[in-house]
């Protein structure tokens, strides 16, 4: 049983790379993030706005400054 698992784990390894799972995460760092601290009823507000601009955007499924199926540019 013993030999029957260790010969999985030896073609699994040798059919799977997983040399990316053994690297550390990339170290980004961006101190705006930091800086940009809101409390939870100004995220919310922000976020609200944004779908609001979006979805304003998007109406009838075109958006907004995109080029139609027809070729012409929406207002």
């Amino acid at each position: 049983m013993i030999l029957a698992v260790l010969r999985y784990h030896q073609s699994v390894q040798q059919t799977v790379d997983l040399s990316f799972s053994l690297q550390p995460p990339p170290a980004i760092y961006d101190k705006q993030l930091d800086e940009r601290e809101h409390s939870i009823d100004e995220w919310k507000e922000l976020i609200y706005k944004e779908v609001m601009n979006f979805e304003e955007r998007t109406k009838n499924g075109v958006v907004k400054g995109q080029p139609s199926p027809s070729g012409t540019l929406s207002a």
